[in-house]
């Protein structure tokens, strides 16, 4: 989910201030509180002003299984394979699907191809395409995906593009 979901309406307003944490899905209490503290009401109101405003994005509630956890299920369940082509994240996904016990029968590789160079060097990501669209955008991302999908047999192929850090 993108930081700008949150500053337009679950960071600020009648839900309260939250605090949100990634590492491991998403872990989100009221800033300065702890849930316990909560009123029970106060708590309701909290848990429907998120859900209705993150609708049909999330995964889950109360469950002891992590975001990567249910994934990596699933991914087994489906008996899928999955590479990954990574450009901004620099092999943080990737670090985070492997963290998994056992997800060395489902991830068979990740490519970190930061430059451009590389996205055409190592995925075959047309130069043309890269400079009629840009490095960051849904084509080029398209295409570092199907470029690792191909190059490594598997099933599923991810490619993420982006903009990180203060410079790009």
């Amino acid at each position: 989910l993108g930081r700008s979901l949150f500053e337009r309406g679950l960071t600020h307003g009648s839900t309260g201030n939250l605090s949100i944490r990634t590492d491991t899905g998403f872990l989100m209490t009221p800033t300065g509180s702890s849930l316990g503290a909560l009123d029970p009401a106060r708590l309701a109101a909290l848990d429907a002003g998120v859900r209705a405003r993150l609708a049909g994005i999330v995964y889950g509630t109360g469950e002891a299984e992590t975001l990567v956890e249910k994934v990596t299920r699933r991914l087994i369940e489906a008996q899928r394979t999955i590479a990954t082509a990574e450009s901004c994240t620099g092999g943080l996904l990737t670090s985070r699907l492997t963290d998994v016990p056992g997800s060395s029968a489902w991830v068979e590789r990740s490519v970190v191809v930061y430059s451009n160079a590389a996205k055409t060097d190592l995925l075959g990501v047309p130069s043309e395409l890269i400079a009629a669209h840009g490095a960051v955008s849904e084509p080029v991302a398209l295409a570092m995906a199907a470029g690792v999908r191909e190059r490594s047999g598997t099933t599923i192929g991810i490619g993420i593009t982006g903009i990180a850090g203060p410079d790009g």
